[in-house]
Parts: C-alpha cells; structure tokens; sequence
C-alpha cells in the first residue's frame, strides 16, 4: 500500500500526473480530497508557534499508540531536525522603465489573484520576503516526519539569525514531548557560522575548546532545554559529496586547486581519469574491470554534470 507520503511527492510535484495515475488504477491512491487537506494543514504563519505543529503532534502521539497496540516498536520522540533555506523567485519579469510586460511564469490563474495580493501590500503585516528558512523533524526511531515552523527574511540568511531560528524551533517541539538529538544542514558558510556560533566561536578555530587544531572537533552541544543530552550536528551527506566531487574537479590540469598536505603524494582529478585510463587498457586486454562503474561521463565533466 503507497504511504501517504508518497502520494503527497506525486500530487505536490504534479495534480494532473496524480489524476492520470489514479484513472490506471494500478496503485491504490488517497482521494484528491485527502490530499488537499494534508496540503492545506501547513498553511500556518511563520514564526515557532504553537500552531503551526499542534496538530501534527497529536497524530504522532495517535502513530504511536498504533504502533504500540500493533506490537510494533513504539516511536522513542528521538528526532533530527533538518533545516535548510529557499530563496523565493520572482514569478514575473517587469520592465520598471518602460514599464511593460518582459515575461512570466505564472498561469491565468494565478495571475488573477495579484490583484488581491495588490490590495494587502498596504496592510501593517505584509513585510518583504527573500529567504525562507523551513525546518522539518523526522522520528530516529520510525518513518515519521513532522513539518515543522518556517521563518522568513528579508534579506540573504545570516548565521544569527539561523542561530535563533534553530534554538527556537528546538524549544517548540520540546516543549511538546519531542526531543532533538541531531541537527541536520547543508555545509554552506551560513551553517558553518552557525555551527561555530552554538560552540561559542567564530571563524577559523578550533571547536574543541581545548586545543589549536583548527580541524579538531566535537561536532556536538548540550541541549539548553534538555541538560545535560547532547544535540549533534551533522552536515547533509549529499552535499559533502558533491563539495568533494566539485573540489576534486578543479584540481585538474589549469585548474584552480592543487591537493598536497606535507611531504605526501599530490592526489586529485588527474588520480580519477588515470585511473578510468588503466580501466579502459585492461578492457582493451580482455582483462576484467576493477572498477566497473567509473564511466566516461565521470571523467570528462561538462556544464551538464558538474553539479
């Protein structure tokens, strides 16, 4: 049976490519109705409110009675919080000078209600919004998600202003039984700050405390409002891995890096296509691959494959 997760991928990606899935009748698909309120049940204001997870607490208090009344294993409320930052596009292309029409990428309909956007602009509450940083925490111990609160801003994200908005979010859901044991970003310079921040230190040194190794760590904090457990920090693993493949990439010939620590061996891309090389001389000699994956396309990087 498809989770309703899964229905909410499809419906949210495309409302038409879930109809035409329903009329096959090869998957057993919640009703348009259903998913319509399940995307409707996260409108709420930004900001760490009450509101905007009460609801979704009480069905995760409900997935564990079930559970439990199963004889499943009952959820622990041990989460990650995941966080990350949107920028918001502009949907409409104007030609202030002119003042004429240079493109859009909005439909009929939605250009319908500009006009009602139009008449709150003027309304004490209506503030810019750039950047939009969502938090999302997800059960350690089941399949579970909660959407959790959304904070907006009006200019680029600053570590102080991620900062509050973790500490916030992490005092919500404790607040309702819902205990944070990892903290889950991307590597970007903001996060990092924000890392270094909750250790209490800022820019090039040593998260320690007790040393000068600048690339010692203890990727952990104790939690303020659940002493003395730790939260840990962890940067998302797919990102690390296309940092690495991108850093590895410019070390190639006229490239911008090089990859030396010491006395050691220089080591980088030209490591990766000599290897695909020594690859394509033991296909040449009927020889069997030691790497059977490495493909061309992994070597030779175009502007189609570098991210």
């Amino acid at each position: 049976m498809i989770t309703i997760r899964m229905a909410l991928a499809i419906y949210t990606r495309s409302p038409a490519a879930y109809k035409a899935l329903q009329s096959f009748e090869i998957l057993k698909l919640p009703s348009k109705a259903t998913m319509q309120a399940y995307t409707g049940a996260f409108m709420h204001a930004p900001g760490a409110s009450n509101a905007c997870i009460v609801d979704q607490v009480a069905q995760y208090v409900l997935f564990k009675e079930g559970c439990r009344k199963s004889g499943r294993p009952e959820p622990k409320s041990d989460g990650a919080l995941i966080f990350d930052e949107v920028k918001v596009a502009c949907q409409l292309m104007w030609n202030s000078r002119n003042h004429q029409l240079m493109g859009l990428a909005m439909t009929s309909k939605d250009m319908a209600s500009l006009n009602d956007i139009y008449r709150i602009l003027q309304e004490p509450e209506a503030s810019q919004t750039s950047y939009i940083l969502q938090f999302l925490w997800r059960d350690l111990t089941s399949s579970y998600d909660i959407v959790g609160p959304y904070y907006t801003s009006a200019a680029s994200v600053e570590a102080k202003f991620v900062v509050a908005c973790v500490f916030e979010t992490i005092k919500l859901f404790q607040h309702h039984g819902i205990r944070t044991r990892v903290l889950v970003c991307d590597g970007g310079s903001t996060n990092v700050a924000t890392i270094k921040a909750s250790h209490g230190c800022h820019g090039a040194y040593s998260m320690k405390g007790d040393g000068d190794d600048r690339f010692e760590v203890e990727p952990w904090m104790i939690n303020p409002y659940d002493p003395p457990n730790k939260i840990f920090w962890m940067i998302c693993p797919s990102y690390q891995l296309k940092n690495m493949v991108n850093a590895l990439f410019s070390s190639k010939e006229g490239g911008t890096k090089q990859f030396k620590r010491g006395k050691c061996k220089e080591f980088g891309w030209k490591a990766i296509t000599d290897l695909y090389k020594r690859e394509l001389a033991r296909v040449h000699n009927n020889k069997a691959r030691m790497v059977p994956r490495l493909r061309e396309a992994h070597c030779l990087r175009d502007s189609w494959t570098e991210t």
